[in-house]
């Protein structure tokens, strides 16, 4: 996974919605577990990151290590 991901071309941007508050997510690349993995638009942090499986709901948190 680069440090900076603005090395990653976007593959797609969904929004993701916590509580009231909406989100820009840009997602990148789905890894081999089948999680599609970006960052989120907006957000000074570069270690918050988005991951989504078809079986689990969306979710936020630190950078995912991606082997």
């Amino acid at each position: 996974w680069p440090e900076d991901a603005t090395e990653l071309s976007v593959c797609s941007v969904e929004h993701f919605i916590i509580g009231s508050r909406s989100y820009i997510i840009e997602l990148y690349r789905v890894d081999r577990c089948q999680r599609q993995l970006g960052r989120v638009q907006g957000v000074p942090q570069p270690d918050i990151w988005y991951a989504r499986r078809d079986s689990e709901r969306h979710t936020m948190g630190p950078r995912i290590p991606v082997a």
